[in-house]
């Protein structure tokens, strides 16, 4: 798992790897969508996008991102994104 203070520690991490004026993009274990984004975002990395350890290491955020919600006694009730969604679809 990735956490926030990991992040700010290490050098190496994709955090830090940003340039100061590239935009990011941050999912937080809080966020209902999170570990759903990440899976398809494995999905779509594992046609050959991205190496097979970043993928699984990608699956395994996603994992402990729910195991994470499900610990918190305020977490919300997990939801799925509509079949149909689009970006335009509000």
């Amino acid at each position: 798992m990735s956490t926030k203070a990991e992040n700010l520690i290490h050098r190496e991490s994709c955090l830090n790897k940003a340039q100061f004026d590239e935009p990011l993009f941050i999912l937080r274990a809080k966020d209902p969508l999170a570990a759903q984004t990440v899976r398809l975002w494995a999905a779509m990395a594992s046609t050959g996008a991205h190496s097979p350890d970043k993928v699984a290491s990608a699956v395994n955020l996603a994992e402990d991102m729910e195991a994470w919600r499900k610990a918190q006694p305020t977490a919300a009730p997990e939801y799925a994104i509509p079949r149909n969604f689009t970006p335009n679809n509000r």
